[in-house]
């Protein structure tokens, strides 16, 4: 229920503050690389910046013409960053400055195969 809440407060702050939004921020260029966790991001995130007065511009792209866009400003967000399977990417355009990473919403998660204990203890490894 606390996380409705926080979302439902978050909603009507943005609905009120239209007058957020500058020209010159709009539309906002979202990357969507066809991930439904993802698509369920770019959807939270268009109706936050719609609620502040942005128009959102989501298009589907792969990852490398995604990180190619940030960098050329064809794109201006894209919130599906893989780590390590994005590493290369990583190191090509977000180390050496080309792009800029504003901030990591997980720490600690790993990209992996898994199975849970009792698959695991069934044989499965």
């Amino acid at each position: 229920m606390k996380t409705i809440t926080t979302v439902m407060a978050a909603s009507v702050m943005a609905m009120s503050a239209g007058a957020w939004a500058e020209d010159s921020c709009s539309p906002v260029k979202m990357a969507d690389p066809g991930w439904s966790d993802i698509a369920a991001t770019n959807a939270i995130t268009s109706f936050l910046l719609e609620g502040m007065g942005y128009q959102v511009k989501v298009d589907s792209l792969a990852v490398p013409i995604t990180y190619g866009g940030l960098r050329d400003g064809q794109v201006d967000v894209f919130l599906g960053n893989w780590m390590p399977a994005q590493q290369g990417f990583h190191d090509q355009f977000i180390a050496n400055g080309k792009v800029v990473q504003l901030a990591k919403n997980l720490e600690g998660t790993e990209f992996t195969l898994a199975v849970p204990d009792y698959v695991y203890n069934a044989g499965v490894h």
